[in-house]
């Protein structure tokens, strides 16, 4: 499905276009004896099924069909829940909601479950909106680990945001922030607090713009981009160069600076050293990290803090049993106190057997080592570990497969499809995800 639409303007017989259903089945029955014989002309004339009626049956089977695929899918495992809200091209506002498991293989899965039309995007619409949802589907709130929404007061409310309405029913239901949007809230709060950054970045969208509008320029882009992170000394003479190689002028680093706006006798005599590294590089750097500590809540950076101690790199060097443990702990009605004596033995033998088995060597992330364990069949071995890696796979960290379905929406329900239903939009967009 790629958003394109099934009927056409004119679907008569003399037509030049039949719309796109019609032409994909002329062009199928003119390569298969089988199909042509019980189309059109050879099907009798109350049993064409080619009305717009028969086409939406049709596609919404097809949606129920891979509800059902989905649904099969997850079975008893636990899950996490993302959801956000848009509007339309019929001004209709959209709750879409997307679920994050695990599979039996150990892959890590989001899938597209559907879209609701909210009249009223208060907390309790959308929460009553997300239980009609699972009720359809025979989903169980009391399966939900994890929930990620934008920063939007209705969703992240503490005390009558969705996120605390569905904490009330399932206290274990682990909030997570979108971090793409918390980076980008971090970076325009920077950018409003200090001048320069702002002026960097208002360049910067210029230098973008005028790099996209040409192909041999992103190209040019990709090829010399490396992906590090520099430092000031670093930086510094990559700036230096940089200059030099244009022919821009460079000041001195040990002459007085004057700042632009202030009179000479009162303004504060620095020089360009600590002009460019003290009030812009060290600032900046300074004021992201407040921003992130700020915006990050405590618990979820213990929590990722924890999950950090499963990333298989360099051998399993950040593995911490103590934090894996804390980690357990966050999750009570899936390790009770008999579990959590186990599960310290486990981890032991845990890290012995990832050290040891040349099949764990080299692994990247910890979606590996989860479907490692599901290949060498150990997880029947270490059950709270699988466990464990379970857990925190499944906790969302970004939003992005949300967005994605509203993009799919805005190819779907175009403005010349602005009169498309509810029911009609979530099917295709069911078989476009």
């Amino acid at each position: 499905m790629q958003g394109l639409s099934f009927r056409g303007h004119d679907e008569s017989e003399e037509s030049l276009n039949r719309g796109n259903l019609i032409e994909v089945l002329n062009w199928y029955a003119a390569r298969c004896k089988e199909i042509k014989e019980v189309l059109f002309s050879n099907a009798p004339g109350n049993d064409q099924m080619t009305s717009p009626t028969i086409q939406k049956d049709l596609i919404n089977c097809c949606a129920g069909e891979t509800t059902r695929a989905i649904i099969n899918e997850i079975g008893d495992s636990l899950f996490s829940i993302l959801v956000d809200e848009a509007r339309d091209n019929s001004m209709k506002e959209q709750m879409a909601v997307v679920l994050r498991f695990v599979d039996k293989s150990g892959r890590v899965k989001e899938r597209f479950l559907g879209i609701s039309h909210v009249t009223d995007t208060c907390a309790q619409s959308l929460k009553d909106a997300i239980d009609a949802m699972f009720s359809t589907h025979g989903l169980s709130m009391s399966s939900l680990r994890g929930q990620g929404y934008d920063g939007a007061s209705n969703m992240s409310g503490e005390f009558n945001g969705l996120k605390a309405l569905i904490l009330r029913e399932n206290p274990h239901a682990m909030y997570v922030h979108c971090f793409a949007h918390q980076l980008q809230l971090a970076i325009v709060s920077v950018a409003r607090r200090n001048c320069m950054v702002g002026d960097f970045l208002d360049v910067l969208a210029i230098i973008v713009n005028l790099v996209g509008a040409s192909c041999k320029r992103v190209d040019a882009l990709r090829t010399s981009y490396q992906a590090n992170i520099l430092g000031w000394d670093t930086l510094f003479s990559r700036v230096i160069e940089f200059c030099v190689d244009r022919h821009i002028l460079v000041p001195n680093m040990e002459d007085i600076v004057v700042v632009k706006g202030r009179p000479r006798r009162v303004a504060q005599q620095v020089t360009y050293f600590h002009r460019f590294y003290v009030d812009l590089y060290c600032n900046v750097i300074d004021s992201i990290l407040q921003e992130l500590n700020d915006r990050f809540p405590e618990t979820t950076t213990e929590l990722f803090t924890c999950i950090s101690c499963l990333s298989p790199r360099d051998s399993f060097a950040a593995f911490d049993k103590d934090k894996l443990l804390r980690f357990a702990q966050f999750y009570p009605l899936d390790f009770n106190s008999e579990e959590l004596l186990l599960l310290r033995p486990q981890l032991d033998k845990f890290l012995l057997l990832v050290r040891m088995d040349e099949a764990f060597f080299n692994l990247n992330s910890i979606s590996c080592v989860a479907q490692k364990l599901i290949e060498t069949r150990s997880s029947c071995y270490f059950p709270l570990v699988y466990r464990l890696l379970t857990l925190a796979l499944i906790l969302p960290v970004a939003t992005a497969s949300v967005e994605r379905v509203f993009s799919a929406m805005n190819l779907i329900k175009s403005d010349l499809r602005n009169k498309m239903g509810d029911i009609w939009l979530n099917d295709n967009l069911l078989q476009s995800n």
